[in-house]
C-alpha cells in the first residue's frame, strides 16, 4: 500500500467513512499537506498549482486503487455543475483505515484529527476559499 494510499483511508474514515467529492477530497488532503509540512513531518502528497487551487493529480490513481482494491465504493451522482464523485469505505477499507490510524505517530495522529475537527463539518466551498485566501501561489491569477 502507498503512503497516500494509507493517508487518503484515515481521512475518509475521520469523515465519516463517506468523502463527498474531488474537490473536498484534494483540498483536504492539501491542508493535511500543509500541516504535516508546518510540523516538519513528512508529506506523501506533491501538489502543484492547478486551475482550481492546489492539485495532486496523482490522489485520482490512488482512488482508483483503493477501488480496484475493494477498500473503497465509487458512487458518481450527476448534478446541474457535472459529476460528483463520493467515496465510501467498504468493511475492508474501515479495517485498513483502523489499521493505518493505530500506527500513526502522535504528531501525525494529531495533525489528521485536527484536520477533520477543524473542517470536517465545513462545507466544501468554505474549504477552497480559505485555501485560495491562504495559498495564493496554489491558486492561478
Amino acid at each position: 500500500m502507498s503512503e497516500r494510499e494509507e493517508w487518503l483511508l484515515p481521512i475518509i474514515e475521520l469523515e465519516g467513512g463517506k468523502l463527498d467529492g474531488r474537490t473536498r477530497l484534494q483540498k483536504l488532503s492539501f491542508l493535511l499537506d500543509r500541516s504535516l509540512l508546518d510540523r516538519d513531518l513528512k508529506s506523501p502528497f506533491e501538489f502543484k498549482q492547478y486551475k482550481y487551487g492546489p492539485f495532486d493529480e496523482d490522489i485520482y490513481h490512488v482512488m482508483d486503487s483503493l477501488r480496484e482494491e475493494g477498500l473503497v465504493k465509487e458512487e458518481v451522482e450527476q448534478t446541474p455543475y457535472g459529476d460528483r464523485h463520493v467515496y465510501k469505505l467498504t468493511e475492508k477499507g474501515e479495517k485498513k483505515a483502523s489499521e493505518k490510524l493505530n500506527t500513526l505517530g502522535f504528531w501525525e495522529k494529531r495533525t489528521l484529527n485536527r484536520l477533520v475537527s477543524r473542517w470536517g463539518d465545513t462545507p466544501t466551498q468554505s474549504i477552497v476559499g480559505y485555501v485560495y485566501d491562504e495559498y495564493p501561489e496554489y491558486t492561478p491569477n
